[in-house]
């Protein structure tokens, strides 16, 4: 299956968006330690998708 360019850029800017509310989350909000950390892991998640699928878009 191919996929485009331009579904694949769809695809990182959504998770561009999603990184962005989980840092602001992060920053404006006094949550509990395991939230803080699941927030983190997320943000660490969308930034892996993001590098493997801008690798994907130059291969």
């Amino acid at each position: 299956m191919i996929v485009e360019s331009k579904e694949i850029e769809k695809l990182i800017a959504t998770y561009k968006v999603q990184m962005k509310t989980c840092k602001e989350m992060l920053e404006d909000n006094l949550i509990s330690v395991s939230s803080n950390e699941y927030l983190e892991t997320r943000i660490n998640t969308y930034r892996d998708v993001i590098w493997d699928l801008k690798r994907m878009i130059e291969a």
